[in-house]
């Protein structure tokens, strides 16, 4: 009955998460000529393998992510682990060179977490961070 229910989640996280994806893929060009979206992609703990997205309005941001990793142990079997998140940041300080966007951020956002039926759990959680430009704009 587990294994069922853990494929049935796997499967329908994956087809979010690959429709996502592609919806993304296909609208990128007209997110970046807007400027105020941005997607983000990563690798952590409890956002896990996640992609994401944000709007920007001056100097507020606004974010949703999702993520998911598959799970293997020999006590428990095969899972599949995924998390939901959305997030405010707010940025402050000055301006610094060609970007229009201060580089300080405060960050606070919602998480939920899950490893199948076996743990759920709720995250707050709060960052101070500073965004770094790789690029010329």
């Amino acid at each position: 009955m587990f294994i069922k229910r853990t494929k049935k989640i796997r499967k329908y996280f994956l087809k979010g998460f690959v429709t996502l994806v592609l919806t993304l893929w296909v609208s990128i060009g007209q997110a970046f000529c807007q400027e105020k979206f941005s997607l983000s992609g990563g690798i952590g703990f409890p956002e896990l393998l996640n992609i994401g997205i944000q709007y920007q309005q001056n100097q507020t941001r606004l974010g949703i992510n999702l993520g998911g990793l598959p799970y293997k142990d020999d006590l428990l079997g095969n899972f599949f682990l995924y998390a939901v998140s959305a997030d405010a940041s707010y940025y402050l300080g000055r301006v610094q060179g060609a970007a229009e966007v201060r580089q300080w951020y405060l960050k606070s956002g919602l998480t939920y977490f899950a490893a199948g039926n076996l743990d759920k759990h709720v995250f707050l959680n709060g960052r101070i961070g500073k965004d770094f430009n790789i690029s010329g704009k």
